[in-house]
């Protein structure tokens, strides 16, 4: 189930959300992974539809990786995020406002995420970028592009790696991508270990 971030309503409720765990549980900042997005095949709805119609006098185009469809969709989210930002820090102004999205490209196309935006818009405090790749070279190819280059010059950048699926473990890589993220780029790294069944314990990385 996703929830429209382009609704009031929708906004009105993670905003009070952010705001409650910022004022009543003592939170230094908060984290919201990848999940200020949306599935670029979303957007059909009567309301989103309706506003589009609104604002550009046409209908959505039927292609959801349409250009102008997709800019439309992220400019969207990226005015929540504005406003999110300015909700957390006008209750708490040191808050750290993290996210933790894909790898630029597939962010923005795949779940409309402009993250590069937000960042130079100042709307981010801390960027965790999920590279989960199974080998060394995809790892560092991700860790190398500009707009990672770009994050590092201004705030505190990690890369979020991909410790184990269900049926299989990608310890090797996770190990050989924490030397590659500390010894090349001086990385911040952060490890995830995902969907491992209850009782079944993963190798250790060394």
């Amino acid at each position: 189930m996703w929830l429209n971030p382009f609704h009031p309503q929708v906004q009105q409720l993670i905003t009070s959300l952010a705001i409650e765990v910022m004022t009543q549980y003592g939170a230094d900042g908060i984290q919201f992974d990848d999940h200020t997005s949306l599935p670029n095949e979303f957007g059909y709805d009567r309301y989103t539809q309706a506003l589009y119609q609104q604002e550009t006098e046409k209908d959505p185009p039927a292609n959801p990786q349409d250009p102008e469809w997709v800019r439309w969709r992220a400019d969207k989210i990226t005015a929540f995020m504005t406003q999110l930002h300015q909700a957390v820090k006008a209750r708490k102004p040191n808050a750290i406002f993290s996210i933790a999205p894909n790898p630029y490209v597939s962010a923005y196309n795949s779940s409309l995420q402009d993250w590069l935006t937000w960042l130079r818009r100042d709307l981010i405090d801390e960027l965790i970028v999920q590279i989960y790749r199974p080998d060394l070279q995809s790892f560092v190819e991700q860790t190398s592009r500009p707009e990672i280059q770009e994050a590092r010059q201004k705030i505190p950048t990690g890369a979020g790696i991909l410790t184990g699926l269900r049926k299989s473990s990608s310890c090797d890589a996770v190990c050989a991508g924490q030397g590659a993220s500390r010894s090349r780029s001086r990385f911040g790294d952060v490890l995830l270990f995902l969907r491992k069944p209850v009782g079944q314990r993963p190798r250790t990385c060394k």
